[in-house]
C-alpha cells in the first residue's frame, strides 16, 4: 500500500528557472526536459498530482504551466 501512495505524484524543486529537480512517480528527475521526456512514457488518460516548490510565485507559476502544458499535450491530466 505504501508503494502506491506516491505513484501519481510529481514533485518538483526549482532552484531557478533552469535548475529543476524532483520525482515523477518513483523516478528521479534532474531537469525539466527530463521530466517532459518521462511524461511521454505514460499513456494518455494517466493522472498526476503536481507539487511545485520554487523560490518565487512567478517561477512556480511558470514551471507549473510548462509541466501542465507538456502533460496535456500527451493526454495526461494534472491536478
Amino acid at each position: 500500500m505504501v508503494d502506491q501512495i506516491d505513484r501519481d505524484q510529481i514533485d518538483t524543486f526549482v532552484l531557478d528557472r533552469d535548475d529543476v529537480r524532483g520525482t515523477i512517480a518513483q523516478y528521479d528527475i534532474e531537469s525539466l526536459a527530463q521530466l517532459e521526456r518521462k511524461l511521454g512514457q505514460y499513456s494518455a488518460g494517466t493522472r498526476f498530482r503536481l507539487r511545485v516548490r520554487a523560490p518565487t510565485p512567478e517561477i512556480e507559476a511558470s514551471i507549473r504551466e510548462r509541466i501542465v502544458r507538456a502533460a496535456r499535450g500527451r493526454g495526461i491530466e494534472i491536478e
